[in-house]
């Protein structure tokens, strides 16, 4: 009787062995599956991330592009309207950059834009925004900073930039037209900073107007 019951026991035990077996190799491709996802996943956000980088940027000099700028002056001019929080726009050109192209070629003039871009950079905060507006003009938004405060800011660019090497014999210098935001629209901000670029051309270049 025994020697049956044990009979009988047998495929029990081979079922549950079966049955635990399989739900081991369940776990296991599950396991998997799930590592292979995450994998998929963190290369679809590295993905993702590499194209918001490139849509944000100018391909030439890698800092902020245009379309970046604006909208990010479009969100701080909601901002101050909802809560008043300052900033200050900056409009920077390369005083003579043609006179660049035109004697030394357009790739040194490139090169001139990639050192004039990286120079500027070193010498912004973490609440300043800085990317090319278009050709050798650039914008800088300093968020929560007045105007003062950016012609600080600006006139240690202007020293920086007189101790660069740029690799051609040539002065590199740059102009720039401030005006810090007071509840106007984007496009009437950016008449002002002009407007103030041009002064500062008129008044002998290498120097700031706000």
């Amino acid at each position: 009787m025994k020697g049956d019951n044990a009979l009988n026991m047998e495929p029990v035990s081979i079922a549950l062995a079966a049955l635990l077996a399989g739900a081991v190799l369940g776990i296991s491709i599950s396991i998997m599956r799930l590592r292979q996802l995450r994998a998929i996943n963190a290369k679809l956000a590295e993905k993702a991330d590499r194209l918001e980088r490139i849509a944000k940027s100018d391909p030439l000099t890698g800092i902020y592009n245009r379309r970046y700028l604006s909208e990010r002056v479009n969100r701080l001019i909601e901002g101050y309207r909802k809560s008043g929080v300052i900033f200050t726009l900056a409009m920077v050109d390369i005083d003579f950059f043609k006179r660049i192209n035109d004697s030394f070629g357009h790739q040194t003039g490139d090169q001139v834009l990639k050192k004039i871009a990286s120079a500027i950079s070193s010498e912004l905060g973490p609440r300043d925004i800085f990317g090319r507006y278009g050709g050798e003009e650039f914008l800088i938004i300093f968020e929560m900073q007045s105007a003062s405060d950016a012609v600080l800011k600006l006139e240690a660019i202007n020293s920086t930039l007189e101790r660069t090497n740029w690799g051609v014999p040539a002065v590199v210098t740059i102009s720039s037209g401030v005006s810090e935001y007071d509840g106007c629209t984007y496009a009437q901000l950016l008449t002002r900073v002009d407007k103030n670029l041009y002064a500062a051309k008129n008044a002998g270049r290498n120097c700031i107007r706000a």
